[in-house]
């Protein structure tokens, strides 16, 4: 019987493990992609070119470093 709780329990435990890494791995991909855009955009640009960067889509954390390479 001790055997069959610890089986069960077991079972949960590595459900509830992997549904979390699911939900981090699904919140990262999401986090990131904005900056892969971001980074996408600068990479297509050639050295000359001097037009703005786009803030609208950036994350809050990246608007300071934006706006020094866009002055």
């Amino acid at each position: 019987m001790i055997q069959t709780i610890l089986v069960q329990a077991l079972g949960q435990q590595l459900l509830l493990i992997v549904l979390g890494a699911a939900i981090v791995w699904i919140g990262v991909t999401r986090g990131l992609s904005l900056l892969q855009k971001l980074s996408g955009e600068v990479a297509r640009r050639s050295a000359i070119d001097l037009a703005p960067l786009t803030l609208r889509h950036a994350p809050e954390e990246v608007s300071p470093l934006i706006g020094a390479i866009t002055s």
